[in-house]
């Protein structure tokens, strides 16, 4: 296994609180009242979306290296911002459960800006998605070629065993054993 000198960090803290959840009913509310929290979210979630794409890049290079400790660390370092971006989905869907109708009430900039951050996250869910499925495609193709290696070991240290075996009988004790039999006397 190659050490790696690389520091892995995590660039969006899971331990921050995250932002309140939507009211339930927002399209009897003004705007004013809740595209403020609707941002904030948004926000939060981008980072969060951000530090993932990031830490992705680092398992990629931890997978090109061979450094299971590192790759280890960096899918540990995953999993609570996978977790904090399904809280932030959960908290969202007042939101994106009347999205159109929503939109529609928004000023031209708030319009803009939610469909900017939308875009942002979007962009780096699917940069994530892909880069995880080529990850998994490197991993299965290093995988097989462990398999392999082992299956030739085994082959390898069975044919020495048979070797082993037929040079344990020394040619006196080979040569005073009987060949023949005469079984008919």
């Amino acid at each position: 296994m190659i050490q790696s000198a690389e520091h892995v960090t995590q660039p969006h803290p899971a331990e921050e609180p995250i932002p309140a959840a939507l009211p339930a009913n927002l399209i009897g509310l003004a705007p004013a009242r809740w595209v403020p929290a609707l941002m904030r979210l948004l926000d939060d979630q981008c980072a969060a979306c951000a530090a993932l794409e990031s830490l992705s890049g680092q398992q990629t290079r931890a997978i090109g290296g061979a450094d299971t400790d590192l790759l280890l660390r960096i899918i540990g370092q995953r999993q609570p911002l996978v977790d904090r971006i399904g809280e932030i989905n959960r908290r969202l869907e007042p939101f994106r459960s009347g999205k159109d109708a929503l939109l529609s009430r928004l000023l031209p900039a708030q319009r803009d800006g939610v469909v900017q951050r939308v875009s942002k996250i979007a962009a780096l869910v699917e940069s994530v998605r892909a880069r995880d499925d080529q990850d998994r495609i490197t991993v299965e193709r290093l995988r097989g070629a462990v398999a392999d290696e082992l299956a030739g070991l085994a082959r390898g240290r069975g044919a020495a065993a048979a070797y082993a075996a037929a040079g344990s009988r020394s040619p006196a004790s080979v040569s005073s054993a009987p060949r023949f039999q005469d079984r008919q006397g």
